[in-house]
């Protein structure tokens, strides 16, 4: 067996704080506040509110749930005629306002 000897490399010098951070606040005193890093905040101005309603020719959509069968059946009924799952529902509900007025 060999004996190796482990040295240690010097430590590099530790950097000199600035003097305000190195001082030590007198007995009784608190430290100052340290300065703000976000920067002030934007001015207040009259913003719209963020919820507004859709203009009467924009689309949006309708979430709710229905069995997964019945979606199933309606997209493919949308299909074979070649039509768009929102047409066939805006069909179906002009149809059944006519009828239920």
């Amino acid at each position: 067996m060999s004996s190796a000897t482990v040295t240690s490399l010097p430590r590099p010098p530790k950097p000199d704080l600035a003097p305000e951070a190195a001082a030590a606040p007198e007995p009784g005193k608190r430290l100052p506040k340290p300065l703000p890093s976000k920067g002030k905040p934007p001015a207040e101005t009259n913003a719209e509110p963020v919820l507004r309603r859709a203009a009467a020719t924009a689309s949006v959509q309708m979430p709710f749930q229905v069995p997964a069968e019945v979606r199933r059946q309606f997209k493919a009924y949308a299909a074979e005629r070649d039509m768009t799952n929102s047409e066939l529902f805006l069909r179906i509900w002009e149809e059944y306002r006519a009828n239920h007025s």
